[in-house]
């Protein structure tokens, strides 16, 4: 899934550095089809090189709310959010002493409880679960923009 995101980065000593992503989407196709997050998940990484390029392991939470529609029947929203936690792995590109690029992968745990709602003009909510999930939590590819 493709979700805009800002992230600022910040080396705090050789090999270690915090990344804060944030994550916003709101797009609805047709009263059908939305999908609408607001997430953030920062994590702390340690680089193998110091020159903040090549590979990186790190450690992330995460925190965020979503309300989707993916059908005519219904819609689903969180009811105190998401939130989790995982392991991630990912490799930086550097072009110029300020363009870049960075790939990366995690995996780890979200719990969420969420409403079921009718999908339809004020639909009425009818059910509310629980949803323990474990598997991919981040996956990106990222240009990026150095500030020296």
């Amino acid at each position: 899934m493709v979700v805009p995101n800002i992230a600022v980065e910040y080396r705090f000593a050789d090999h270690w550095s915090v990344d804060i992503p944030v994550y916003y989407m709101s797009v609805t196709v047709a009263r059908n089809y939305r999908f609408r997050t607001l997430t953030v998940s920062p994590s702390v990484r340690y680089r193998l090189e110091p020159s903040m390029t090549g590979h990186f392991f790190g450690v992330h939470l995460i925190a965020g709310q979503f309300n989707i529609a993916v059908d005519k029947k219904y819609r689903y929203q969180d009811a105190d959010g998401m939130y989790g936690a995982g392991i991630d792995y990912g490799y930086s590109l550097k072009f110029t002493d300020h363009w870049g690029m960075e790939f990366n992968i995690g995996a780890g745990y979200i719990y969420t409880r969420y409403n079921t709602y009718y999908n339809t003009k004020n639909g009425a909510r009818f059910d509310t679960s629980r949803k323990n999930y474990f598997g991919v939590t981040r996956c990106g590819i990222s240009l990026i923009y150095r500030i020296k």
